[in-house]
């Protein structure tokens, strides 16, 4: 059956059209990517994302630090400290980009080892490219890297 997609036109002509339309959406947002990573590098977090979405992320680094100090071993950043006891999660209009920083810096210094291999892990998963097209939705074994489409 995968001989049969990899050879149909029809499938081949959708696929292509797709992934060049990601494509073009890729380079219409370069410029974006660009100043958000040049707010990253600043220390300016709350430029380079929501503050709903960076509130989500440190909540869940708060989250990594707090399961692992279930030994009773707290960080010494007395920030940290505070938001592993605090009993609610941040919340956007709690932020500021000192907090934004003390929280990153105090979790990159704090969490263990573990967390590379679990990145090990999940680096080791397989995905699967599905398609809707005229006759419903099918599976797609590329036959060229994604890299020839986009460049």
């Amino acid at each position: 059956m995968t001989a049969e997609m990899d050879n149909d036109p029809d499938f081949n002509s959708v696929f292509l059209e797709r992934a060049a339309e990601a494509a073009k959406r890729w380079r219409e947002r370069t410029a974006v990517r660009e100043q958000k990573a040049i707010a990253v590098e600043e220390g300016r977090a709350l430029v380079a994302d929501t503050p709903p979405r960076v509130a989500l992320r440190l909540n869940r680094l708060i989250d990594q630090v707090r399961k692992s100090v279930s030994d009773g071993r707290l960080p010494d950043n007395p920030t940290l400290q505070d938001l592993i006891n605090r009993p609610t999660p941040l919340a956007a209009e709690d932020l500021n980009e000192q907090l934004v920083q003390e929280v990153v810096l105090g979790v990159r210094n704090f969490l263990s080892v573990e967390f590379l291999a679990r990145g090990i892990q999940a680096s080791r998963r397989v995905g699967r490219i599905l398609i809707y097209t005229g006759g419903g939705l099918r599976a797609r074994r590329p036959a060229f890297s994604l890299a020839t489409v986009l460049f």
